[in-house]
C-alpha cells in the first residue's frame, strides 16, 4: 500500500528550539500550501546508534519529497552521521543542507548532502517542495549547489528578500513539530517546550530585522553582505511585528520577555523606533530583550525603549584594545563608546549583559589588560559573557590568521565558542566583572610584575573562587533584581525561568566536563520531562 506523501521534513541538530531560520522555512512551506514536518534532535550525537533508527522509522512512516537539515560548523559532524543513515535506508530521497555552514562551506557540505542551499532559503525551498510534487529535478532551482559529474554546480543566488512583511509568522510552539526525547520522537507539546526551551519556553524570540551595519571581520554577517553584494539592513514594519507579538501573546499566556534578535535592534530611523516605542507599549506590554551596538545606543533611544519595556540588553565590547577592535576586528566601536553606552544602560536600570572575545592569537598581554581596565570602569551590576574566539572560513579574519596559526583550520567544526581557555588571563578577565576593582588592580599589577610565581596563581585562584562563590552570584541577583524593576518579589517568582541558563552561563568558569555535567544535571533535573504521555511516530 502507497504512504501517502509529505512534502518535506525539516531537521534541526540545534541543542534548544531557538530556531528562527528553520521555523520560518516551515511556516513559508505550510503557509503556500506544503505538508511540511519539523523534527528537533537537540541531543543528537554522532556516535548515537539507536536514535538514528527511530529517525529511519519515522521517514518510512511519513515519507517525505525531501530532507533538509539545518545546521552551524560545530553540529556539521552529526549532520554527517544523520545524512549516510538515511541515505543508506532511503537513497532516493533528497537529502539538502542549509544554514550557516552550508553556506560558507558549500563544498565540504556536498560530499555528504544532495544538494546544498545558499543563503536565505525562503523562496528555494519552496520550488524544491513544488519540484517534488512535479515530479521534476532540482537543477534550476536558485541557491542550490549540487555536483554533476564530479564537478560543483553553483546555480545564481537570488536578491535578498526585501519585502520581509510577505513572509507568515513563526510559531512558537510550530504546528506539525516533534521532537527526539529520551531515545523516542514525539510530538513537540508544551512539556516538551517547557523542557528543551530556552527560558522554558516564556520568551518568545523574533527578528524585526535581517542584516548589520558592521562588517566585523570574524563574522558571517560580513560573508552573507558579500554573497548578496550589499550591506543593508531590511527591516519589517512596525505593524507587522506588533501583530505577531500580539498572537503569541494571546496564544501563549505563559510568555515573560520578548526577545528581539536582530544583530542591532537600534539600527533604525528616529521614526521607526518612535513608532515602535508607542505601538509596543499600547499593544505587547511585556518586557522585552534587545542587541545593540555601542555607537548606536544614545541617552534619547534609551529613554523610549525603557518606557516602552526594556528590561535587558546585550552589548559587545569584544576587547577594550581600540587597536584590536580597528585593526583586528575591522569592528567600528571604540572603548570608550562602549564605556558611555553601558553607563547610559546603567543610569536608566537596564538589566545589561557585556559580550568579550577571549582566546584571540593576535591579542598580546597588553591588550588584554585594556580589556579588564574597561570591564573595571563599566558600572556594576552585570553580566558578563566570554567566547572563545572561532575562527570560520569565508570569513577575513580566517585568512589573516590561518596562514600563521594553522592549528585553527578545522576547530570550528568542533568548537563550541562558550567555551574558552581556563587560563590565568582569562581568569583574570572574568573576575574583573565581578571582584572589586582594588582587587582586581592588585593581581594586574601582580601579573605585570611576576606572571609565572606561585604566589600570583595562589592569589589569582583564591580570588576566582571568591568571585564565583560570592561575588558572581550576588551581581547575577542584582542584574536579575534590576530587570525585575527593583522589586524582590517578581525577581523570586521569575528566578526558576532563569535558572537553568544561569547556572549554565556560571558554570562556564569551570573545566569543560563539569560545564557539560552541570548543563546535563539542569536539563534532566530541574526540568523533568514526562515521557509517559507522549504518543511515538
Amino acid at each position: 500500500m502507497d504512504i501517502a506523501r509529505t512534502d518535506a521534513l525539516l531537521i534541526s541538530l540545534q541543542v534548544d528550539l531557538d530556531t528562527i531560520g528553520l521555523k520560518q522555512l516551515h511556516a513559508v512551506l505550510m503557509h503556500r500550501g506544503f505538508k511540511s514536518l519539523l523534527m528537533y534532535l537537540p541531543c543528537f550525537k554522532p556516535g548515537d546508534k539507536s536514535l538514528p533508527e527511530r529517525i529511519v522509522h519515522f521517514i518510512a512512516r511519513h515519507n517525505p519529497g525531501f530532507v533538509g537539515i539545518s545546521l552551524m560548523s560545530h553540529e556539521y559532524f552529526g549532520a554527517v552521521a544523520l545524512t549516510r543513515r538515511i541515505k543508506q535506508a532511503f537513497p532516493d530521497i533528497p537529502v539538502i543542507w542549509g544554514g550557516v555552514h552550508p553556506t560558507i562551506e558549500p563544498e565540504m557540505c556536498l560530499d555528504n548532502a544532495d544538494y546544498v542551499c545558499v543563503g536565505e532559503g525562503e523562496n528555494a525551498v519552496t520550488a524544491i517542495a513544488r519540484a517534488v510534487r512535479d515530479g521534476q529535478g532540482f537543477e534550476h532551482i536558485p541557491n542550490l549547489c549540487y555536483r554533476r559529474h564530479g564537478r560543483t554546480v553553483r546555480n545564481p543566488v537570488e536578491p535578498a528578500i526585501n519585502d520581509l512583511d510577505r513572509l507568515p509568522f513563526c510559531e512558537h510552539l510550530p504546528q506539525a513539530a516533534y521532537i527526539a526525547h529520551k531515545g523516542k520522537i514525539v510530538p513537540l507539546d508544551r512539556s516538551c517546550l517547557k523542557r528543551y526551551g530556552r527560558w522554558r519556553g516564556t520568551v518568545y524570540s523574533i527578528m524585526g530585522s535581517r542584516g548589520c551595519p558592521f562588517a566585523c571581520a570574524y563574522c558571517c554577517n560580513d560573508f552573507f553582505s558579500r554573497l548578496y553584494g550589499a550591506k543593508k539592513i531590511r527591516r519589517r514594519s512596525v505593524a507587522n511585528i506588533i501583530s505577531e507579538l500580539v498572537r503569541a501573546v494571546n496564544d501563549h499566556p505563559q510568555l515573560r520577555y520578548i526577545n528581539f534578535q536582530d544583530d542591532c535592534f537600534l539600527a533604525c530611523s528616529d521614526s521607526y523606533m518612535d513608532e515602535f516605542c508607542r505601538a509596543y507599549r499600547r499593544e505587547v506590554g511585556i518586557p522585552f530583550v534587545v542587541r545593540c551596538i555601542p555607537s548606536f545606543t544614545d541617552a534619547e533611544r534609551l529613554r523610549k525603549l525603557k518606557d516602552a519595556g526594556l528590561a535587558w540588553i546585550s552589548l559587545g565590547l569584544q576587547s577594550g584594545s581600540d587597536e584590536v577592535l580597528y585593526d583586528i576586528y575591522n569592528r567600528r566601536s571604540t572603548s570608550e563608546q562602549f564605556l558611555s553606552a553601558a553607563r547610559l544602560i546603567h543610569k536608566f536600570r537596564v538589566a545589561a549583559y557585556y559580550d568579550v572575545i577571549v582566546d584571540n592569537p593576535l591579542e598580546n598581554d597588553e591588550d588584554r589588560y585594556k580589556t579588564i581596565e574597561v570591564l573595571t570602569a563599566v558600572p556594576k551590576p552585570y553580566f558578563l559573557q566570554l567566547f572563545s574566539l572561532t575562527i570560520y572560513p569565508g570569513t577575513f579574519l580566517y585568512k589573516r590568521i590561518i596562514p600563521d596559526f594553522p592549528e585553527h583550520t578545522d576547530a570550528y567544526l568542533k568548537k563550541n565558542y562558550h567555551h574558552y581557555q581556563h587560563n590565568d588571563i582569562n581568569r583574570l578577565i572574568r573576575s574583573s566583572a565581578y571582584l572589586p576593582v582594588p582587587f582586581t588592580r592588585l593581581l594586574v599589577a601582580y601579573r605585570r610584575r611576576r606572571p609565572e610565581s606561585a604566589l600570583f596563581r595562589l592569589a589569582l585562584g583564591l580570588a576566582s573562587l571568591l568571585s564565583g562563590l560570592v561575588f558572581e552570584p550576588i551581581a547575577y541577583f542584582r542584574v536579575f533584581l534590576m530587570s525585575q524593576n527593583g522589586s524582590v518579589t517578581k525577581a523570586l517568582k521569575q528566578l526558576p525561568v532563569f535558572l537553568r541558563i544561569g547556572l549554565s552561563r556560571y558554570s562556564k568558569q569551570f573545566p569543560t566536563s563539569i560545564t557539560s555535567l552541570i548543563e546535563r544535571l539542569v536539563r534532566d533535573d530541574l526540568t523533568p520531562g514526562k515521557a509517559s504521555g507522549h504518543k511515538t511516530s
